[in-house]
């Protein structure tokens, strides 16, 4: 009870000292005509018909809580995917079934009125009126949590949603976010980090999705056993389109993370599949993560080289030379005769070089890597040095050239001194007899190109650099991928991210006459073929063409949405068009093909539902009858979807779908009824009530008391 006293308190407590007052003057002046009992009852009436004035006066509140049951919707996520199958809880217990036995145990009866939903998950989603009724089910698929807060929402709606609690081990390949939603997420997990069990997993590790014909590409496999006292032999293999590439007998130790190395290379385009697998260790909790399989998708290579030499020196005529030799290459070549003079050469050189360096960067935007042939002192004016930081920034790639007019002095503030991944030196051209060394710690198909170019050559003495250009320091954040073994080690070929490309310091100008002289001219081509692969654009969207799905592992009869950008090289646009094919797997005649429709910025599609199976979806843009660009994309349709192989349930695989720091165990019941008892009290609804307004009750009983003292008085004589 609260009072909202209607005249201040001074004048309340003044009027309860008057009333005191008049109260007994009135009871020690009695009446002679009045005997004492009826003067006393009249004395109680008048007190209590003042006492009655002064609660209403003092106006009391009372607040009432009315729950809204309507928007108190409790709803529990279960996780049933594969990945629940583990069995690293003690005495062997699967993740599923604990989770199903949490569900089933907690009674959470402070919330026995509020309305309750129960669902299981993976790929697709069921409802469940009882706890029990999860005994049955079995872990097999993968997990789809946003498809599962989408059928809460169909079925219930998200704004009578309360809370979602998520009784799961935290493996999600949907990318659900738990910021996307207003409502608290609570996550309950289930699972270890698998240290404590025996098990082999392969573990994660980088993989592109798309590789250029003929490129090589090195995976780092990374193997992890664990909680096996005694080292264990396990056979690994790699199969590239189910034919064996990498067969090994490994030796492992518990703790110890071993790194397979395994080069791959495919000269066909089209998609293909990378399948990694292990054989199973006796009493593994787990055979999901032993085997990982990858899509491919390999692509014409596209190399659209540009070298630009603001002076003309030795370095030139080799590139010329080399990336001439192929018809179908596009190479082009520019160097300044005089001041406002220059000279183009090359493959089918482009048009925008003809007045030298474009003046705008997007210009250069289907150029995938650009040769500086010199760029010391005022080489380079500062509009091209600020043309060339842009290009870098949005996606290009730079390659600096060695020589005497190289890796020396640099305008101040100028934004070379930004680019460059080494701190450069005065005079850096040094001559002498260097060794290229590959870093130990380099392991793409640039560093095991020269490996194989050394191997080549053998220990020839002339296998040497005549020259290399010396720097102060080798800038933070870049790295070092080749190294100059001389009187002391140098730096060789270091690169460094920049903005959305890279810039390569390549600190010899001598690779033309590297090795005896009948094996220069190839070491020259090899090197410069790998250099120029491990120097084009890495960012997809720089492609002509560019290709999305919604899903790219589907049920059987789910459609999908093909949506593509593509751009002409020309910058024709308006000529495009965009076609896709869906071919079965080991099949050339296509399942169905679509003309893609022009929509504004992009080109968009949707294909029907198909049988169980794996299909490649090939889409070109082309001009007229000519193809410009295909890209390649696998589509799995199966019954039951694949799940993700890391196994581990770690806490901070949580965090990104759920609402709050804290991560409950299912031995936290009771913490977890109280959070839920927060999140409904949300929605009670207060309401304060005014009783002398809403109720004639305190007026009626002061009109009966006044009434009664009126009509005694009358009965005694008194009027």
């Amino acid at each position: 009870m609260t009072f909202y006293p209607l005249i201040p308190l001074w004048m309340l407590l003044l009027l309860l000292t008057l009333v005191a007052v008049a109260t007994v003057t009135a009871f020690r002046h009695r009446n002679p005509a009045v005997a004492a009992w009826q003067h006393r009852l009249l004395v109680a009436l008048r007190v209590a018909s003042l006492t009655l004035a002064l609660v209403m006066l003092l106006c009391p509140g009372q607040t009432t809580e009315e729950r809204n049951l309507e928007k108190s919707h409790l709803v529990f996520l279960l996780d049933r995917s594969a990945s629940m199958g583990t069995r690293d809880l003690p005495h062997g217990e699967q993740r599923l079934a604990r989770a199903a036995a949490f569900l089933r145990d907690t009674p959470l009866r402070r919330l026995a009125d509020y309305p309750r939903a129960l669902y299981a998950f993976n790929h697709r989603v069921e409802r469940f009126e009882q706890p029990d009724d999860l005994t049955r089910l079995h872990p097999e698929g993968g997990t789809d949590l946003r498809q599962a807060v989408d059928r809460v929402d169909k079925d219930i709606g998200l704004a009578r949603v309360s809370a979602l609690v998520l009784v799961s081990d935290g493996i999600d390949h949907s990318d659900f976010k738990g910021s996307d939603l207003t409502l608290p997420i609570l996550s309950v997990q289930v699972g270890t980090d698998l240290a404590e069990v025996q098990d082999l997993g392969i573990e994660s590790f980088a993989c592109p999705d798309t590789l250029s014909e003929g490129e090589t590409l090195t995976l780092a496999v990374p193997l992890l056993l664990n909680g096996y006292p005694t080292e264990q032999r396990v056979a690994f293999r790699v199969l590239a389109d189910d034919v064996p590439i990498h067969t090994a007998t490994l030796t492992l130790a518990s703790g110890r993370l071993h790194t397979e190395t395994v080069p791959v290379t495919f000269t066909a385009t089209g998609i293909h599949t990378l399948r990694i697998e292990c054989d199973a260790v006796p009493g593994e909790v787990t055979l999901l993560n032993n085997r990982r399989e990858l899509a491919l998708e390999v692509v014409t290579a596209r190399h659209e080289l540009a070298a630009y030499f603001p002076l003309l020196n030795t370095s030139f005529r080799p590139l010329l030379r080399e990336f001439t030799k192929d018809e179908s290459s596009t190479f082009t070549a520019v160097y300044r005769v005089s001041e406002d003079t220059y000279r183009l050469q090359g493959r089918k050189p482009a048009p925008v070089f003809q007045n030298g360096l474009p003046t705008r960067a997007e210009a250069l935007k289907n150029v995938t890597g650009l040769i500086l042939g010199a760029h010391n002192g005022d080489l380079l004016s500062p509009a091209e040095a600020l043309v060339l930081e842009q290009y870098v920034n949005q996606g290009g790639s730079l390659i600096c050239l060695a020589g005497s007019d190289s890796f020396g002095r640099l305008p101040p503030g100028s934004p070379l001194q930004r680019l460059l991944p080494v701190v450069t030196l005065e005079n850096s051209l040094t001559e002498g007899a260097f060794r290229v060394v590959p870093d130990p710690a380099a392991r793409g198909a640039l560093a095991d190109q020269v490996r194989a170019i050394i191997a080549d050559n053998g220990d020839a003495a002339a296998f040497t650099l005549s020259g290399i250009n010396l720097v102060k320091a080798v800038k933070a954040g870049a790295r070092v991928e080749l190294w100059a073994d001389g009187p002391s080690r140098q730096p060789l070929l270091v690169w460094q991210p920049y903005g959305r490309g890279k810039v390569i310091a390549l600190l010899s100008n001598a690779f033309h006459l590297w090795g005896l002289p009948a094996r220069r001219e190839e070491n020259y081509g090899r090197f410069w073929r790998q250099l120029s692969a491990f120097a084009s654009r890495a960012a997809d969207e720089a492609d002509l063409l560019t290709v999305t799905v919604d899903k790219r592992e589907l049920a059987a009869g789910e459609g999908v949405t093909v949506s593509a950008r593509a751009r002409h090289p020309d910058g024709n646009d308006a000529a495009l068009s965009v076609k896709a094919d869906l071919f079965a797997a080991g099949r050339d005649v296509p399942e169905l093909s679509r003309t893609l429709d022009r929509r504004t910025g992009h080109f968009s599609t949707d294909l029907p539902g198909q049988k169980p199976g794996q299909y490649v979806l090939r889409v070109t843009s082309q001009d007229g009858e000519t193809v410009l660009r295909t890209r390649y994309v696998l589509l799995r349709v199966e019954d039951v979807q694949s799940e993700h192989t890391v196994l581990r349930s770690e806490r901070e695989r949580f965090l990104g779908f759920s609402s709050e720091r804290h991560v409950f165990s299912p031995t936290e019941a009771a913490a977890l009824e109280e959070r839920l008892v927060d999140a409904v009290r949300k929605n009670v609804i207060q309401r304060e009530r005014f009783l002398i307004y809403e109720t004639p009750l305190f007026f009626l009983a002061l009109v009966a008391l006044l009434l009664t003292e009126w009509f005694l008085r009358r009965r005694f004589n008194l009027f």
